[in-house]
């Protein structure tokens, strides 16, 4: 199974490409808005569907099977790997990257690092040791499931606690400017 996403829309591949499905559009349910008081009442308009652009796409293998995680610049979704059943899983949130080491998650968005040990069902925030700006890119460590770096303004820093506390890496790295 392949998926590909383009700025509003997923799609999914059974066949290695060769045809592909539409799975899920990024819009939110519609919100109703009510019409100013009129003469004559006027029945409420609903307001056309938010659309989402999606900024990052990845496929999370756990213990519980297959999830795609889908970041926009509005929340993040998590569905099924046959795309269906999805779920608004972080609200009011512009995800910048998905990152995985089997079911532990970290997702960069503009406001910060959230961090996930179930596959991407549930999520806490990492207390940062600098502000999200200053975050370029993030890494989990496969052999060590609570173990993450960031790459900051400041050079590289190391948490060992999933996110709780950071430690600068030795002296002779290069700095990021």
């Amino acid at each position: 199974v392949v998926f590909a996403a383009s700025e509003s829309r997923l799609y999914r591949s059974a066949d290695s490409g060769r045809t592909w499905k539409a799975v899920w559009f990024a819009t939110s349910a519609p919100a109703a808005r009510t019409a100013k008081p009129a003469a004559k009442k006027a029945a409420p308009r609903a307001r056309a569907p938010r659309r989402h652009r999606i900024q990052a796409l990845r496929a999370i293998r756990s213990d519980r099977g297959v999830a795609i995680l889908v970041g926009t610049d509005q929340g993040l979704f998590r569905g099924t790997a046959l795309g269906g059943a999805w779920k608004e899983v972080v609200t009011s949130a512009h995800v910048s990257s998905i990152h995985d080491s089997g079911s532990n998650v970290a997702v960069r968005t503009a406001n910060g690092l959230l961090i996930s040990r179930d596959g991407g069902g549930t999520y806490r925030n990492a207390l940062l040791p600098l502000p999200a700006n200053m975050i370029y890119d993030v890494a989990i460590s496969a052999g060590e499931p609570a173990a993450l770096l960031i790459a900051t303004a400041n050079g590289l820093m190391r948490s060992t606690d999933g996110g709780t506390s950071w430690a600068g890496l030795p002296a002779g790295l290069p700095q990021i400017s």
